[in-house]
This record gives C-alpha cells, sequence and structure tokens, in this order.
C-alpha cells in the first residue's frame, strides 16, 4: 500500500506545464504535458491481440503510463524508440511484425515508421510507413506491418509514431522515467531529432515492437483476414456449413455464436449443416501444420451451443500420428477461453483441429478463434482472474476485491500485485502488494475491503502485475467494469420484438448470477402490446429457480397472474423463499397458460447480449438456450439480506448441511441446513482452535437459514463449526491479504 499511496502522491503534483522548444536558446514554449492517474496497460479491458501471440516484445521502460505530452498549440511531430545491436542481437535473422503505442489524448490519423540505422542521434531511410488511425483515447493502438522488417542484429531499427492533433490535447503517452538515454525517448520536431530528456521530460515513450521468427506460418490464428490456410474434412457450401465470418453477421443463428471477449472482430464458425439444407456430418477444421521450436501451450477461446466439439492434436515424427483428443465440451459451454499444455507433444511438427458434431440438427454450431501455439517464457508473470468484484455489485456495499496473481515463467519471481478501481477518470482505489512466486504458482489476493457508490455507478476494474524483464506484458493485466445496480437484466429497456409457442405450458426465461448473498424481492416483465398476438391474454405463469446448470429447483411460482400488455409488469416476492448465496444462478422464467394465439407476446429487444442466459423450456422437461434474435425484457430486483440470521424456506429434510457461502476479512456468510427445530450453536474458531466468536445460540426452526455478520480478522485459517442435536459439521476456510 505505502508504493501505490507514494506514485498516486507523486502524480497529484505533476502541473500541466510547458517546456523549451528544441533549439536550447529558444524561449517558445512548444510541448505541453498532462499527468496520468496510475493506471495499468489496457485501460478499455481489452487483451491486446499482438501480445496473446507468441511474438518477442522490444521496449524500454515498465509499459505503465504516467504522463502525456503533446504541443502546446497543436501540430504534428514524431515520438519514437532507437533499438540498437544490444536489443536486437538476439533476434538476428528474425522480423519485425507489428507495433503499439499508447495513446493518450486527441483523433490521430497519419502514419507509424520503422527507420533504417542512421546516426546515434538521427535515424536514416525510411524503411516501412504504415497507416493508422485511432479516435479512441486512453487505448493502446496496435498496428501490424503490411510487411516485415528483417533484423540483421548488428545495425540500428527506429521505431517511431507520427501524431497531428489539436490544442490542449496530448497524444503521446510516456513513464515515470527515467529515460533510457539514447534510446527510450526521441523525438522529431521542427524539423531535426532529439531526446525528450533534453526538453526536461525524464521519461521513455510507451512504444512496443514486435519481432518473431521469419520460417514456416504463424502458430496464431485470428481469421480476421479469412481462414489463414485452414481446411476442412466434410460439409457444404456456407452458410451450409463453416467459414469464417464476423460475430455481426445478420444471418442464420450465427449472432449467438460471439466467441470470448477480446478475441477481434471475425471468428472460425464450424457446423456440418447449418442452413439445414444438406447431409448431416460430423466436420473437422484443421490448421496449418506448424514447426515445433518446444512450444509449452495451445491456447483458444471457443463458443459451442448445444452438442459436442472436440479440441484435437497431432505431431508429425518421420509421419503424422492419430489425433489426440486435448479437450471435450458437451452442451452449451462459453464463451471463454481455454488453453492445454503441450510439452509433451515433441515431434518436429504440430496441427491443431476442431471436430464439431451437431447431433442432427440444423440449428446449432460452435465458433472458435484467437488460436495459438506459445513457447514457454523464461520471466513471464501476469493476472489471471478477479474474482471480486462482480460485474453487477449492490449500491453502498462493502466488497473485498479479489484477484489471482500468477509466475508463468521458469524462475523465481519477486514482483508487485496491484489492484486498481477508477470511475469517470477519477481514481478511487489502489493497492499494492509485493510477492514471491516460484515457478508455476500463483497467489489469490484478497484485497482491503471497499465500499461502492450508489446505484447506477460504473466503475473500471483493474488487477496487474509489474516486473522488469517480464518477457510477455500482454498477460499481465486484467479489466473488468462493474457496475452499482439493485436490479439485474440483460435488455437494453427498448422492446423490438415479441415471441410466442404454439403450445401451452412452454417458456422463455433469463439466468442472472448472484453478486453477492441477496434476496430477490421482485420481478418485473414487459409484453408486447395488445396488436399481438389476436386475440392474446392477459394471463401469464411466472416460476423463480435455482439451479446449478439448468433451472432445477422452484424457489416461487405464480399461476395465471394477470398482467398488462405493452407495459412492464412488477411483481413482489416472498423473500423467506429467495434467498441466493455469492454466485448462485437465479432463473426467472415465463410459460403461457395457453397455446398461440391465445396468449400475450413476451418482449425482446433488437440484439442479443448475453445469449447464453437467455433460456427457454419445451414442456415436459427440456431445457436449451439462445437462438433468439434479442435478449428477454425481464428483470429481478436484489436487496441484501439483514446482517443476522434469517430462515429462508421451511421445509423437512433428514439432512444437517452447512456451507460457508463467503468469507473475508471483515464479512462472513453461512448458509446452513436444520432437519428438525433444535438448540443451534455456530461457532467461529482461528487456525490453532481458539474460539474467537459464538455467531449463533438459539433456537432455530427446521429449514435453510443463513447467517451472516460484520468481522475484523487476518489473513489465514479459519474453522466454523455448527452443532446440533443432530451432530456437528466443521468447514475449512481461508482468507489470503
Amino acid at each position: 500500500m505505502k508504493k501505490m499511496l507514494l506514485l498516486v502522491l507523486c502524480l497529484g503534483l505533476v502541473p500541466l506545464f510547458a517546456a523549451d522548444a528544441v533549439s536550447a536558446t529558444s524561449s517558445t514554449n512548444q510541448l505541453s504535458t498532462t499527468p496520468i492517474l496510475i493506471v495499468p496497460i489496457n485501460a478499455d479491458g481489452s487483451i491486446p491481440e499482438w501480445t496473446d501471440r507468441y511474438d518477442d516484445s522490444l521496449y524500454y521502460g515498465n509499459l505503465i503510463y504516467d504522463n502525456a505530452i503533446g504541443l502546446t498549440a497543436g501540430g504534428t511531430f514524431q515520438w519514437a524508440i532507437r533499438l540498437t545491436s544490444a536489443e536486437l542481437g538476439p533476434y538476428a535473422g528474425w522480423q519485425m511484425v507489428a507495433m503499439k503505442f499508447h495513446h493518450w489524448t486527441g483523433n490521430l490519423d497519419n502514419n507509424v515508421y520503422v527507420y533504417d540505422e542512421g546516426t546515434a542521434s538521427t535515424p536514416g531511410a525510411v524503411l516501412l510507413a504504415e497507416p493508422y488511425t485511432s479516435n479512441a483515447p486512453q487505448n493502446w493502438v496496435f498496428i501490424p506491418f503490411s510487411d516485415s522488417i528483417d533484423i540483421n542484429g548488428s545495425t540500428d531499427l527506429w521505431v517511431s509514431v507520427e501524431g497531428t492533433h489539436v490544442a490542449g490535447t496530448h497524444p503521446a503517452s510516456c513513464d515515470a522515467g527515467p529515460s533510457i538515454d539514447g534510446k527510450g525517448g526521441w523525438i522529431y520536431l521542427s524539423g531535426s531529432w532529439d531526446e525528450i530528456q533534453n526538453f526536461g521530460f525524464d521519461v521513455n515513450w510507451l512504444i512496443v515492437a514486435f519481432v518473431q521468427p521469419p520460417s514456416g506460418p504463424a502458430a496464431f490464428w485470428d481469421f480476421e483476414t479469412g481462414w489463414q490456410g485452414w481446411t476442412h474434412t466434410s460439409g457444404q457450401t456456407f452458410p451450409a456449413a463453416w467459414d469464417v465470418v464476423e460475430t455481426t453477421y445478420p444471418g442464420g443463428p450465427y449472432w449467438t455464436y460471439v466467441p470470448p471477449p477480446d478475441a477481434g472482430d471475425s471468428a472460425f464458425i464450424i457446423d456440418s449443416d447449418a442452413a439445414g439444407s444438406g447431409t448431416w456430418v460430423v466436420d473437422t477444421a484443421m490448421s496449418p501444420a506448424v514447426g515445433n521450436p518446444g512450444y509449452s501451450l495451445l491456447r483458444w477461446g471457443f463458443y459451442l451451443q448445444y452438442d459436442d466439439l472436440e479440441v484435437l492434436l497431432r505431431e508429425w515424427d518421420a509421419g503424422w500420428s492419430s489425433w489426440y483428443v486435448v479437450a471435450s465440451y458437451s452442451g452449451t459451454t462459453g464463451p471463454a477461453w481455454d488453453s492445454v499444455d503441450v510439452s509433451s507433444y515433441t515431434g518436429d511438427s504440430l496441427q491443431v483441429a476442431f471436430a464439431y458434431d451437431d447431433g442432427n440438427s440444423w440449428l446449432y454450431g460452435a465458433t472458435f478463434d484467437n488460436v495459438g501455439f506459445y513457447l514457454p517464457a523464461g520471466h513471464d508473470v501476469g493476472t489471471s482472474d478477479i474474482a471480486s468484484p462482480a460485474a453487477t455489485i449492490l449500491p453502498n456495499a462493502n466488497v473485498d476485491p479479489v484477484a489471482t496473481y500468477n509466475n508463468y515463467g521458469g524462475a523465481q519471481e519477486t514482483f508487485d500485485c496491484y489492484f486498481v478501481i477508477d470511475s469517470a477518470g477519477t481514481n478511487l482505489y489502489s493497492e499494492y502488494a509485493s510477492v514471491t512466486l516460484d515457478p508455476g504458482m500463483d497467489t489469490t489476493i484478497t484485497w482491503p475491503t471497499w465500499t461502492s457508490g450508489p446505484d447506477g455507478v460504473t466503475y473500471d476494474v483493474m488487477a496487474f502485475t509489474v516486473l522488469g524483464g517480464d518477457e510477455n506484458p500482454g498477460n499481465d493485466t486484467l479489466a473488468m467494469t462493474s457496475t452499482t445496480s439493485s436490479w439485474l437484466y440483460w435488455d437494453d429497456g427498448a422492446p423490438d420484438n415479441a415471441w410466442a409457442w404454439n403450445y401451452a405450458d412452454w417458456g422463455w426465461g433469463v439466468q442472472f448470477i448472484a453478486p453477492d448473498s441477496v434476496y430477490v424481492d421482485s420481478f418485473a416483465i414487459y409484453f408486447w402490446d395488445a396488436s399481438w398476438p389476436v386475440p392474446g391474454s392477459n394471463l401469464s405463469d411466472f416460476r423463480l429457480y435455482d439451479g446449478v446448470s439448468q433451472p432445477t429447483n422452484v424457489r416461487q411460482e405464480w399461476i395465471d397472474a394477470t398482467i398488462v400488455r405493452g407495459a412492464w409488469n412488477k411483481f413482489p416476492t416472498d423473500t423467506s423463499l429467495t434467498l441466493y448465496g455469492p454466485g448462485e444462478n437465479i432463473y426467472m422464467m415465463w410459460f403461457q397458460p395457453a397455446a398461440y394465439p391465445d396468449c400475450p407476446g413476451l418482449a425482446c429487444d433488437a440484439s442479443v447480449d448475453m445469449g447464453a442466459y437467455q433460456w427457454w423450456y419445451n414442456d415436459p422437461d427440456t431445457w436449451g438456450t439462445g437462438g433468439l434474435s434479442g435478449d428477454w425484457l425481464i428483470r429481478v430486483h436484489i436487496i441484501a439480506p439483514p446482517e443476522g440470521i434469517s430462515e429462508w424456506i421451511d421445509y423437512t429434510t433428514e439432512e444437517l448441511s452447512m456451507s460457508v457461502a463467503g468469507i473475508s476479512r471483515n464479512s462472513i456468510a453461512i448458509r446452513f441446513t436444520l432437519p428438525h427445530t433444535g438448540m443451534t450453536n455456530l461457532v467461529l474458531y482461528d487456525a490453532t482452535g481458539r474460539k474467537l466468536e459464538t455467531l449463533v445460540s438459539n433456537m432455530l426452526n427446521a429449514g435453510m437459514h443463513q447467517y451472516t455478520t460484520d468481522l475484523d480478522l487476518a489473513a489465514g485459517v479459519y474453522f466454523v463449526t455448527l452443532t446440533t442435536d443432530q451432530g456437528t459439521i466443521t468447514k475449512k476456510s481461508l482468507i489470503v491479504k
């Protein structure tokens, strides 16, 4: 914490100011700067495509942006880094294939340049001029090169960004320094090159060059330019079979086949008979064969609907081996990222494939994207998970941020871990810790409590690592948004269409994940107006469920409830039935009481955002997701449970059970089931067996109960013991600071 606080305080002292011009004797103030609040790379939450693939990256400084520079009066200038033989020597025979830079403010429409060696203070001839545009400030800008640049390892290469901007904007982001002399901070201004430190800025530009070996096809496929050498075994002509299409493809069922976030604009879609016009077959999409220099990891993003998908791998060693199944999925799965260790496959070449079996159904398919082989890194740390806060959190709630940090490399590392929360460009929370991890190990840190604001506030949440010499900075940062809301919903609020089943007792609904221990105290649903269906109906059935993988247990139901067509309808619940623990599934379903057209029409919006959470039901017992043109206008309202003991549902069971739904440094939530009414004791112990607190000691009714309270606990191991006349249960929990 101390280190982060010092850094933020220092940044707060940086004023907006002007610096001297290029000429040391000039009095013209041409450069201005703006301080940047401490945040990690990828402020927009994206995972940069180029740093996801196996490319080495060359840069100076630490890539944490601290300041930004522009011309006081606006205009055009270049900012550059100079890569010398010291940096390029290990990559002799390789190629420079892309670059990125961090853009702070202003709209840019210029070129990036790669220059040949000139002198120690001036670049040589232009080797590459690559156009780019950037209208999204506070972002990394990635520019893949149309022509790769050969690296001989003995001469310099300059990587430069040209920017034309208006007064008051600062396009060129930089770190906090110190500047790497002669390398990290060059500027082309008023017709000559100089180092930015000569103008009073002891910094390095946030510019990264990417290099890769030239041999063979790339071991990474993002499908942004088409099939990229992939082939397939069977199927018909698209759209009846397979192709690479944009995720916004307007035809067929593909709008629900969205790969994971940050996987680009296009994906590979595979379906043996998407349009229902041909023979159903199992189709396999295969990558080009790639040379194997010792890859350790195969990684991909995917989304499967309804049926079976297998990920296959084979190797060449005096002939191709058989296909090995390295991952398999069944039913609707994703969107998600997955990976597998391939270090045991030592053949000279490797080939990956995806096989999809649609189960003789034309509606469904699968997508995969950003498939890549990766080499082991010597020094590589990163962030793998943000477990808290959730995407939706209650207003004015105490939240313990939780993130997992990893040592992916081959050596023990001591590195810095950060957790930052911003809103509307203002930093609200920042924590720091230094950790030491052995190779392949991870640590989950529960950070100090943060309190959310009022309803409707969106927060930018970032967890990241900092390690000097990190060989793969692309996995350092995870980012997400978290919004305070008492309503859970996927729709945009605008009814665009409506649906109805031909059969009574069939239904549709939505799934939400409880962001904390919450009660569902009401729900809202919108029905199309009286224009459709005709004659229609003002009656509907509703059920609120829980369940692990599909709606399973009915919490509460409403039969022949009266609704108003063409309006939002809100219904209260019985909160004694509707307590959900953190991470549990909440399913709100609507069922038609009568066949079409003697029913209302359930409204949806214009586009699907979360297809995997849009459910359908066919009587008597078939559930599924997807197949929609929009998100259902169905919402649930949640409230936090009061502190203390609360009864959830009064029913009889023969089982005594308990789970610790959530434990942190300052709170605990425990759920338990009592088969009989009786004396109940709930006690908290530390790792030595010392009793810390008696949480409950009272007569309680049979049924399910939840206990929540505020605590003040240090990091460590704790035990919760539940004792009744039916026996004793003890649960172990761990708090990590």
